[in-house]
C-alpha cells in the first residue's frame, strides 16, 4: 500500500507541477536541428569515401542518448542491377557475430543451464585436451585452440557446407590442436566460437540459427537479424565485392565462402537500425541480467592475474596496441573516450560497431567492401563527435 500511496502522490505532483510546454517544444526542436546538422555532416563524409572509389556502398547508423538520430546509406547495395543501399539494407556483419553468441551463451548461463568455469569435456567430450579448457577460455580467446581459418582453407575446404560436428571434427584434426596451455596466452580465435556453436547446440537441444532467433533475436524484436543463409531470398540484400582497379567498375564479386565454416564466429546478416538496436537493449539490461553483461565487458585475465592483452600470442603479440577483450566484445579507449565495440570482415564485407558508453553515443558502419569500414571509422567519429559538440 505504502508503494501504491508513493506513486499516486507523483502521480499527482506531476499533474500539479507539468512541464512547461515552451521547454518542451525547445527541447524538439533542439533535438531536430542537431539531427539535421549531423545528417549533413554525415553526407559530406560520405561523398568524400565515395569520391575515392574503394567501397561499393555503406550504411551508416548513429544513435544519441537512446535515441536513433541517424540511418542511412550510400553508394550501391548492387552495382550490376544499379541498387543503391539504403538504411535498411541487409549487410554479412562477420565477427560481429561473435557478441550475439556470446550473449546467447550468457542467456544459458543466467538459467543455469552451464556455467562460464565448466570444462569443455562436459559438453563436448571427443574434443582433445576438452578437459583442459573452460567455455570463459572460448569466449575471451584465451583457449590456445589453433586457429582453422587461414587462407588455404578459405581457397578449399572454406566452400564447403560442413555440420557443426564436421566443422568440430576438422577443428580437432589440426596440428597442433593447441598453440599453448589455456589461460597462459591470448590469441584471437574463430575456432573457439565454433565450439561455442556446437556448446549451444549440444545444450539447447536446437541448432544455433534457431537457438538465436528464438532467444536473442525475436526477444529483442530484431527483425532483420539473423544467421545468414545464402539460399535464402532476403529482401535488400547487398552483395558482396573485391576491389579489382582494372575491372572497369572498379570491383569484382567477392570470392564465396560457406557461412557453414563462419557460423558462430561470422556468419549473421543485419542492418544499421537493428544493430543499434542491439546495442541499445543489451546494454539496457533488456536481454541478459547485470551479471552476466559484467561478464560480457570485463576484459579478459590470463591464469596469472595478468590482463590478456599482456599476453598476446604470435603476431598477435606485434601489435603497437591492443585493445583488451571481453566476452565477444573489445574495450578499448579512442581519443580518451570509452569504447565498447567489435569489428567483423567476412568475403565481401567489413562491418563495425562501436558504442561510447560515457557520451551515450552508438555507431554502425557496414560496407560491402572489404577493409572499407575500418578504414572510414575514424572519419566517421571524428565527424559525429565533432557535430555533437562532444
Amino acid at each position: 500500500m505504502r508503494l501504491l500511496s508513493t506513486f499516486m502522490a507523483s502521480l499527482a505532483l506531476a499533474t500539479l507541477c507539468p512541464v512547461p510546454a515552451a521547454a518542451s517544444t525547445d527541447a524538439a526542436a533542439s533535438q531536430m536541428a542537431q539531427q539535421q546538422d549531423l545528417a549533413q555532416a554525415v553526407d559530406e563524409f560520405a561523398a568524400e569515401v565515395l569520391a575515392k572509389k574503394e567501397v561499393a556502398g555503406f550504411a551508416i547508423g548513429i544513435m544519441v542518448d537512446g535515441k536513433v538520430a541517424l540511418t542511412k546509406g550510400y553508394g550501391l547495395a548492387d552495382i550490376e542491377n544499379d541498387v543503391p543501399v539504403t538504411d535498411q539494407t541487409i549487410f554479412r556483419i562477420g565477427s560481429l557475430t561473435k557478441q550475439f553468441t556470446a550473449a546467447a551463451v550468457l542467456v544459458l548461463v543466467e538459467r543455469g543451464e552451464l556455467s562460464l568455469d565448466d570444462h569443455v569435456s562436459k559438453y563436448l567430450p571427443e574434443f582433445p585436451g576438452a578437459d583442459t579448457v573452460t567455455i570463459r577460455h572460448l569466449l575471451n580467446h584465451t583457449s590456445g585452440i589453433h586457429e582453422f581459418v587461414d587462407l588455404d582453407f578459405i581457397a578449399g575446404p572454406g566452400r564447403t557446407e560442413y555440420s557443426t560436428d564436421a566443422l568440430l571434427d576438422h577443428i580437432a584434426s589440426l596440428d597442433p590442436v593447441y598453440d599453448f596451455k589455456p589461460g597462459s596466452a591470448w590469441s584471437y580465435s574463430n575456432s573457439g566460437f565454433m565450439l561455442l556453436q556446437a556448446i549451444i547446440e549440444r545444450v539447447s537441444s536446437q541448432s544455433y540459427a534457431d537457438f538465436l532467433k528464438a532467444n536473442v533475436f525475436d526477444p529483442l524484436a530484431l527483425g532483420h537479424t539473423q544467421v545468414d543463409v545464402l539460399a535464402e531470398i532476403v529482401p535488400n540484400r547487398a552483395r558482396g565485392y573485391e576491389l579489382a582497379k582494372d575491372a572497369p567498375t572498379g570491383f569484382v564479386n567477392a570470392e564465396y565462402l560457406s557461412l557453414s565454416v563462419a557460423g558462430a564466429a561470422g556468419a549473421i546478416r543485419s542492418d544499421v537500425a537493428d544493430l543499434l538496436k542491439w546495442h541499445h537493449e543489451l546494454f539496457s539490461g533488456k536481454l541478459i541480467g547485470k551479471a552476466e553483461l559484467a561478464q560480457m565487458t570485463m576484459p579478459a585475465r590470463l591464469n596469472d592475474g595478468r590482463l590478456a592483452s599482456l599476453g598476446r600470442y604470435g603476431a598477435a603479440a606485434a601489435a603497437p596496441t591492443a585493445p583488451e577483450f571481453g566476452m565477444g566484445l573489445s574495450i578499448d579507449v579512442k581519443n580518451g573516450r570509452r569504447m565498447i565495440g567489435h569489428g567483423g570482415t567476412i568475403n565481401g564485407f567489413n562491418a563495425v560497431i562501436e558504442t561510447f558508453p560515457d557520451d551515450e553515443v552508438t555507431i554502425v558502419l557496414l560496407t560491402n567492401t572489404p577493409r572499407a569500414a575500418y578504414g572510414n571509422l575514424d572519419g566517421l567519429i571524428e565527424t559525429t563527435f565533432k557535430t555533437l559538440g562532444r
